[in-house]
């Protein structure tokens, strides 16, 4: 915890220790406890929580912001957390498996007319004139309910029409802007994609060795990430496409003839997925990465992100992954 105090200053009033912080926020984490209001609450009420803030009541405030500050020192955590597991036999670095999932931000959904809406809305509006005009010639003059205008209906409706052309207008502008716009981003995200496989790989604490193989999935296939990894003496094993979740029994009689030597990269990984050892490294993806994500998202409980700002989620997702490898050594009685 050296580096925790290290950042802590002599003057002010005494703060929590931060072994009692991290405490509660771990084991929140772990327990499917993510908001900083719902442990402060739990320091009053639930006897793990209790014992670990030794009858301290931290507020909410004083916990997310520990939180957020200490992002960098709980991702040197994490890597301790996976060298006591290297030493105890419990972790041995071979293959990796890199797999992606959607979690909510926090952040409001846009309450914007969307250009879908403005038709729907145009497509009402436009029968309720119409109807409104057809119950004006249909009915006699001084025989509509008391209070009732059908003209002002006619005309107020006639107005949010008028309104939605100009609405219209400006979301074709808007689209025309954002499809320039979503062609940039979609070129960058194409070339962060290919950076964030190489993070994912020299992201690996240096102490705990270099794997050999890594299993990814179809978002990541790309010439440059398979070269990328040859070059770190790794072994690529990519899906070229989406995977049935059953093979069909025609596969099991499908030849898989060497491809050429001036066969495309898609072509060559293909083959490799195929062979023996290839199916064997991939498939162990099935059964490592995604099951953890699936207890994170399902069994945890963790959907959504509470630090705002990509660096802090990436740092809070870091958090979860410490919680839930603290929890497995546990299990496994470390």
């Amino acid at each position: 915890m050296s580096s925790f105090y290290a950042d802590y200053s002599e003057q002010g009033a005494p703060a929590y220790a931060p072994e009692m912080l991290l405490g509660i926020i771990v084991y929140g984490y772990s327990t499917g406890v993510f908001s900083s209001r719902q442990m402060e609450k739990a320091t009053c009420e639930s006897l793990p929580f209790i014992y670990i803030a030794g009858g301290l009541h931290p507020d909410h405030d004083t916990i997310n912001t520990f939180r957020g500050r200490f992002l960098t020192e709980i991702e040197e955590i994490f890597v301790q957390v996976l060298l006591m597991a290297q030493a105890t036999g419990l972790l041995q670095l071979g293959n990796i498996s890199l797999d992606g999932s959607k979690i909510h931000a926090d952040a409001s959904k846009s309450q914007a007319l969307s250009y879908a809406r403005a038709l729907e809305l145009e497509a009402y509006l436009g029968k309720e004139v119409a109807a409104l005009m057809a119950l004006a010639a249909d009915c006699e003059q001084g025989k509509w309910p008391e209070g009732f205008d059908p003209e002002h209906e006619i005309r107020l409706r006639q107005e949010h029409l008028a309104g939605l052309d100009q609405a219209k207008a400006v979301l074709e502008e808007r689209a025309k802007v954002r499809y320039a716009e979503e062609m940039a981003v979609y070129e960058a995200k194409m070339a962060e994609r290919r950076a964030k496989t190489e993070r994912t790989v020299d992201a690996i604490a240096p102490q705990l060795g270099r794997p050999s193989t890594a299993a990814l999935d179809n978002g990541y296939f790309s010439a440059d990430n398979i070269a990328g990894l040859l070059s770190r003496g790794i072994t690529p094993y990519i899906a070229t496409g989406r995977e049935p979740h059953h093979a069909s029994w025609t596969d099991f009689f499908e030849a898989n003839p060497q491809p050429p030597a001036d066969a495309s990269a898609k072509v060559k990984m293909a083959y490799q997925l195929k062979t023996e050892v290839g199916h064997a490294i991939y498939r162990l993806r099935k059964s490592t990465v995604e099951p953890v994500i699936g207890i994170i998202k399902e069994v945890l409980g963790f959907r959504q992100f509470s630090l705002r700002g990509q660096v802090k989620a990436a740092g809070e997702w870091m958090l979860v992954c410490l919680a839930f490898n603290l929890k497995r050594l546990h299990v496994l009685g470390l």
